[in-house]
């Protein structure tokens, strides 16, 4: 199955364009063929599943644009822990 749209993903890029600027298209790239390996290798392809899936893709490396540091690790951590408790997702922060 190949997801060739995904809408939390390219809903959360879209939030960080900015701070993406010119990388914007590759790391969009980037995260989907993340997601589409990740959902392949997915023991379970539902609904759920993706969202999850999608989160942790568009946030794994955000934290170079964001923070401007190839010590990426904690700022992504962070941006996705933030995102998950905003959007009532607190729960999955330990998968994500």
């Amino acid at each position: 199955m190949l997801l060739a749209a995904i809408p939390t993903l390219d809903a959360i890029l879209e939030a960080h364009a900015r701070d993406l600027g010119a990388d914007f298209t590759a790391y969009r790239n980037h995260t989907f063929r993340i997601a589409n390996l990740c959902a392949v290798h997915a023991a379970r392809s539902d609904a759920e599943t993706i969202e999850k899936i999608a989160i942790a893709a568009a946030f794994h490396d955000l934290g170079i644009w964001t923070d401007r540091t190839f010590d990426y690790l904690a700022p992504s951590i962070a941006l996705a822990t933030r995102y998950l408790a905003e959007t009532g997702h607190a729960g999955w922060t330990e998968e994500i």
